[in-house]
């Protein structure tokens, strides 16, 4: 596991200095058995570091594996998107991304694109259309050019909810394959809980298509601690209550969210939120940077964003955040 720990130290010292926002360790196990009746269980250990702005966003990841016969496996991936908004629901822009897997042996293979993509919001739900060329490095040694069409749906929110002691979220995803990898459909549930805002639990189960690469489709499990090293990606998982957000219940059906904000003397702020399919209403100011709204809201997490001047989607600071799938991110709101 030294190998392991080496790799992940290296990633996050060589990443860091980008002005990464959220810096990350996963300690775990996965058991996976393929379609060619080979299985194998293995301990591993990753190294997360992602950024993100209002426009663009990418992440890069190394894990180590280690079988419990001895083999061992590397894997290196990344990703990252630039977006320009042409409206509100609407975003086009360029998206890249390669992997690569090396195993005890020599054997390794990987890929790599880069194309156009546009993104659309349409109530609760995100579209996105894209697609690539590149090029592909087989397990059997081929190598060859590849271009790619992608068509992905997402419903917006995912479970999440606020208990006691933590923050608990869940998601599902899954599809299917045309041409000549089409296969069964795939797909995989997720869990994740906050025990603490710099230690999660997360696990997963699902079925994995089969890949370009060589690989044959199989099933999975996996279960591991999240470990966050940066201070951005702890106020993530916040669960108790903070300043920068403060709910208060009027009666049975209304809240009183309050919101601390500064902006320049004289600017509009608005919230959005996936309560009403994102279309802004206007804060009130009761103080220099305080700014509140009633909503209709029952018990839940919702997501939201704010608006200054009918532009420029942000988050206040110190509010726990998700990816909003146009490079940015939302922020998360309980209410009790």
């Amino acid at each position: 596991m030294i190998r392991a720990l080496l790799v992940s130290a290296a990633l996050a010292v060589l990443t860091s200095p980008l002005g990464a926002q959220a810096v990350s360790v996963l300690v775990g196990a996965v058991r996976a058995e393929y379609a060619d009746s080979v299985s194998g269980t293995a301990g591993f250990l990753s190294g997360r570091v992602s950024a993100a702005s209002p426009a663009t966003a990418g992440a890069v990841e190394a894990s180590f594996s280690e079988f419990v016969t001895g083999e061992w496996a590397l894997q290196l991936g990344g990703f990252g998107t630039a977006l320009h908004a042409v409206s509100e629901r609407l975003a086009v822009g360029i998206a890249g991304g390669g992997d690569a897997s090396n195993f005890e042996g020599g054997t390794w293979s990987g890929s790599g694109g880069v194309g156009p993509i546009l993104v659309t919001v349409l109530g609760p739900m995100v579209t996105s259309l894209a697609a690539s060329v590149g090029g592909v490095r087989r397990v059997d040694e081929t190598a060859f050019a590849v271009g790619t069409g992608n068509l992905r749906l997402r419903g917006f929110p995912t479970v999440g909810l606020g208990i006691e002691g933590g923050l608990l979220e869940a998601g599902v995803s899954g599809g299917g394959r045309a041409g000549d990898l089409r296969d069964g459909a795939w797909g995989s549930a997720r869990v994740m809980y906050a025990i603490t805002p710099w230690t999660i639990v997360e696990a997963a189960l699902g079925r994995y298509a089969r890949d370009i690469t060589g690989f044959t489709e199989g099933v999975f499990g996996s279960v591991g601690v999240r470990f966050n090293l940066s201070r951005t990606a702890r106020a993530r998982w916040v669960s108790e209550p903070v300043d920068a957000v403060r709910v208060e219940r009027v009666n049975d059906e209304r809240v009183r969210v309050t919101i601390r904000h500064s902006v320049r003397q004289g600017d509009r702020l608005e919230i959005a939120g996936d309560w009403n399919e994102w279309l802004p209403e206007a804060l009130r100011q009761e103080g220099a940077d305080r700014w509140a709204i009633d909503l209709r809201l029952a018990p839940g997490v919702y997501k939201f964003a704010l608006l200054v001047n009918g532009q420029g989607w942000t988050v206040p600071e110190a509010v726990p955040t998700v990816p909003d799938d146009f490079g940015g991110e939302v922020g998360l709101l309980v209410i009790r």
